[in-house]
Formats: C-alpha cells, sequence, structure tokens
C-alpha cells in the first residue's frame, strides 16, 4: 500500500468494505492514518451488518485529491481522524466545510483526546459528532449508522 512517487493519491487510499453484489450502498470516507485503526472499523462495520464502501485515505493531499475529483458527488458520510498525519484533521475538516458538495455531508472526528478549545472549533466546523478512539468500536458503529440513511 506504501508505494514511493507516482501516484500518491492511489497509494494512500484503499476501498476496505465491499458492498454486496448488484446492492445499493453508502460510501463513507475514513480519513485514517493508522492501518490497525482502518481494520478495526471496516471489522466493527462489517459486524455491526453495515453495507458499506469505506474508502480510507491517508493523508490529507490524497484526500483533497480524492474529494475534488468526487465533486459534484459525496460521499454519505466521512469520519476523520484528529491526529492525521501531516495536518490537523479539524484543518482538513474546515476545507471539506468550505467545499460546495460537501458542505452538507454529516462528519464524525475520532480522536484519542480533545481539548474544549479543539471541541469548540469542531462545533464551528460543523462536525456532527465527536467519539473517542477506542478498542470498542461499537460507539463509532453506533454513530456512523445513525448518519447513514437507508438507501433505496
Amino acid at each position: 500500500m506504501h508505494q514511493s512517487s507516482g501516484n500518491q493519491t492511489a497509494a494512500r487510499r484503499t476501498s476496505l468494505a465491499q458492498p454486496e453484489t448488484g446492492s445499493a450502498t453508502n460510501v463513507i470516507v475514513y480519513l485514517e492514518d493508522n492501518e490497525d485503526d482502518s481494520y478495526l472499523l471496516r471489522h466493527a462495520l462489517k459486524s455491526a451488518g453495515v453495507s458499506c464502501r469505506l474508502e480510507v485515505i491517508s493523508t490529507s493531499l490524497a484526500a483533497r485529491s480524492f474529494l475534488t475529483e468526487y465533486s459534484p458527488k459525496a460521499p454519505d458520510l466521512i469520519v476523520c481522524d484528529l491526529g492525521l498525519a501531516g495536518t490537523c484533521g479539524l484543518d482538513l475538516l474546515e476545507w471539506i466545510r468550505a467545499q460546495s458538495h460537501l458542505e452538507a455531508v454529516p462528519i464524525i472526528l475520532v480522536t484519542g483526546a480533545l481539548s474544549c478549545a479543539q471541541r469548540d472549533r469542531a462545533r464551528l466546523i460543523g462536525v456532527n459528532a465527536c467519539v473517542e478512539k477506542s478498542v470498542d468500536s461499537r460507539e463509532l458503529t453506533d454513530q456512523i449508522q445513525r448518519f447513514l440513511e437507508p438507501v433505496p
């Protein structure tokens, strides 16, 4: 997954959870640089029976490129790690909210710890929920299911 030079966007993005053949599915963009956390979320979604395409993007640059290419469509949900490599997740979320095709997409911020100032900034950006990182992913999967609308 980690290729040097070349197409950095493709090298830093992986689709992890595949929908059942022929079924409509939700698209979740997971901005996370830790492969273990990506694996845990994929496993938790599968265990919870959430049918989705999970696009894991590990850098801010790759996220901006992917979300720009995705335009004018928008994912159904964005889940972002606060400590994304190379940037503060909140800086990336400000950019996301400034994109007209992404301004209404629900965002869940995932973090090990969140200061009061960061929580206030997240609220001003328009983050819909903050979830503390944990080995037990139930709170995160519950929030994901809350924001995903059933696909016809």
